[in-house]
């Protein structure tokens, strides 16, 4: 089921508990859920297991966000509510206000609505990003003091909303008012490698929360961007989800190969240079002239040597396209323009220089006018991955063409 405003996946068995899963900026729920539905736990082997396969019970709301115009960009996009700095949420916060309050609004009639099927004990309440920036500000909203099933939270932050005076909900005097929703579990999970939302940003939101005397679990992972980490990120969101479904005779907890496991030995896994840790982003920025396409740069990360930023440039009154030098060790994010990066896959480290020295004498084609950068990047892309040099994600690589097609 799905309109222009939400996206709703049908529980494939008897509806017994629901997600309420916000999307990011720049997205809307039917792409965030076609995305999301790709993540894989690591168990059943052999078997379907995606978030759908592993709870058929579950009833999958994705709402969306409107489009709203973004001050610091000059373009309108969609997003919950309008912000200058994802590093610094906190930077211009009157920016925030009008959008989010119209968002708050806007999810809390999604969840009386699915009220009516399941009792609040059965509602799950998530989102990435800004999606869950949203979230955790209508739950500290919210008038009514009920429990939630739970709130997971993916790479996400604290809204500037919830600093001010006009919500003393959230503040360490305000038992009363919150009553059992403090008893609501919070699953955060964020990767260290994460160039949109800095983890530091995710930490706070974790102590902030904490101090609020709110049960938190805390997962972070060494990769993963901008998303959850598959397939262990997977598997604690599963293992979350499993263990505070509503216990009954009709719903056991489900499923048992989700319990928690003991910690493995430290000594059980060794960094080894052949793994494939080194990985493949597309940045994208914002143009600098309206008539130009939004700008691409590939982006190599690796652990073990300076991550590289590789590009084409256009020097119209001289040589047209052609490939820049390299620049290294700089994050993509540093830069003003930046709006997101996109994770493609792992490129084999052991032919690292040999990858970089390809791309950096790529062709370029002035000659066709329907040329651009986007289609440089795009080559380069596929051509490693049928050499067998990049594993990519399926999902991200349909994402980057869908955009690609609107440039064309």
């Amino acid at each position: 089921m799905a309109s222009d405003t939400l996206y709703i996946a049908e529980p494939k068995a008897a509806h017994t508990h629901t997600v309420i899963f916000l999307h990011g900026r720049d997205s809307n729920g039917r792409e965030f859920a076609s995305e999301l539905f790709e993540s894989e736990a690591s168990e059943p082997v052999d078997q379907p297991r995606t978030l759908q396969d592993l709870f058929p019970n579950i009833r999958w709301v994705f709402p969306s966000a409107i489009a709203l115009h973004s001050s610091r960009f000059s373009t309108d996009m969609s997003q919950w509510f309008d912000m200058w700095s994802v590093e610094n949420p906190a930077e211009r916060p009157e920016l925030q206000y009008p959008g989010l309050h119209q968002s708050i609004e806007k999810i809390l009639t999604v969840i009386k609505a699915e009220e009516t099927l399941v009792p609040r004990e059965r509602i799950f309440l998530a989102g990435i990003s800004q999606g869950f920036a949203t979230a955790i500000a209508t739950f500290f909203t919210d008038n009514t003091p009920k429990k939630f099933a739970g709130l997971i939270g993916l790479s996400s932050w604290m809204p500037a909303l919830l600093r001010t005076e006009d919500y003393p909900r959230f503040d360490n005097t305000a038992d009363t008012v919150l009553g059992s929703s403090r008893s609501t579990p919070i699953f955060l999970s964020h990767s260290v490698d994460d160039d949109v939302v800095p983890i530091d940003n995710g930490r706070e939101l974790r102590d902030t929360l904490r101090l609020q005397r709110l049960t938190v679990e805390w997962r972070q992972y060494e990769d993963g961007g901008h998303w959850v980490n598959e397939p262990q990120g997977v598997d604690d969101m599963v293992r979350f989800i499993s263990k505070h479904m509503a216990r009954d005779d009709s719903m056991p907890l489900y499923p048992d190969r989700y319990r928690p496991a003991r910690s493995p030995s430290p000594h059980r896994r060794q960094y080894q240079p052949h793994n494939m840790d080194t990985t493949l982003d597309v940045a994208i920025y914002h143009p600098t002239d309206q008539r130009d396409p939004h700008h691409w740069a590939i982006n190599i990360r690796s652990p073990m040597s300076r991550g590289t930023i590789h590009q084409v440039y256009d020097n119209i009154g001289g040589r047209g396209y052609y490939v820049g030098d390299v620049r290294w060790h700089i994050r993509p994010n540093s830069a003003r323009l930046f709006r997101q990066a996109i994770f493609i896959g792992r490129l084999r480290w052991l032919y690292l220089r040999r990858i970089r020295r390809l791309i950096q004498s790529w062709p370029v084609n002035n000659t066709s006018i329907h040329w651009n950068y986007q289609r440089w990047i795009v080559e380069i892309v596929y051509w490693l991955w049928n050499a067998g040099l990049l594993v990519v994600r399926e999902r991200s690589l349909r994402r980057l063409m869908r955009m690609r097609e609107y440039w064309q």
